[in-house]
């Protein structure tokens, strides 16, 4: 058996296992054309669960912006202040978890977000005019 063939089938995994980081690290920072019309008053990235779908890196960029928030991973989640029911806030262990209810039929039902530091992200939705308007669980 050649030497080669075992290096093919090494260069060939990590090429893909890198090309599979590199592709969601970039995909995260696509914007929906209303974003680009709007200043974000926070982004933050961190990891979560959409869906079925688990990220445990950095692969999750939120976005809030006065009018509605934004969830992009692969795809990018737009949600309205009339798509949210409640916003919960908990602490599991060391990790502090986001997890959103909503009304969107259109996008995945199951949305846990976690971050390092989740006073920003209550800071700058406290600021929000519409984020008084529904309950916030903590």
């Amino acid at each position: 058996m050649s030497p080669f063939i075992p290096l093919f089938f090494v260069l060939f995994t990590l090429s893909l296992v890198l090309g599979t980081f590199f592709f969601l690290f970039r995909a995260k920072k696509r914007q929906l054309p209303i974003e680009l019309e709007s200043k974000p008053i926070l982004t933050l990235t961190c990891a979560g669960t959409i869906g079925a779908l688990n990220f445990r890196g950095p692969f999750v960029r939120l976005s809030l912006y006065h009018d509605f928030l934004v969830i992009s991973y692969w795809k990018q989640l737009l949600l309205r202040p009339e798509d949210i029911i409640n916003i919960e806030i908990s602490r599991v262990l060391f990790v502090q978890r986001v997890i959103f209810h909503h009304r969107n039929s259109s996008i995945p039902k199951q949305i846990r977000l976690t971050f390092r530091d989740i006073d920003r992200f209550r800071t700058a939705l406290s600021s929000l005019p519409w984020a008084a308007s529904y309950q916030i669980i903590k």
